[in-house]
């Protein structure tokens, strides 16, 4: 499996059966062999995803409820 298929699992563990994301990296991660460079990629594009994520929820959450 690719970094990304396996970035686009954890992401879907995270939001979809609302796993922890360490949980889920950790899985992932231990899973499958990736290089160093790899690894550091998972982990940074499904930190970054959630953050933005996060975000994303409390600006919209925000502009909802202005009127």
């Amino acid at each position: 499996m690719n970094e990304r298929n396996t970035c686009l699992n954890v992401l879907l563990q995270v939001f979809g059966q609302e796993k922890k994301l360490n949980d889920a990296l950790k899985e992932a991660l231990s899973c499958e062999d990736f290089d160093s460079r790899d690894r550091r990629f998972i982990r940074r594009l499904s930190f970054g995803t959630v953050e933005r994520y996060e975000t994303l929820l409390a600006v919209l959450k925000k502009l909802s409820s202005v009127k």
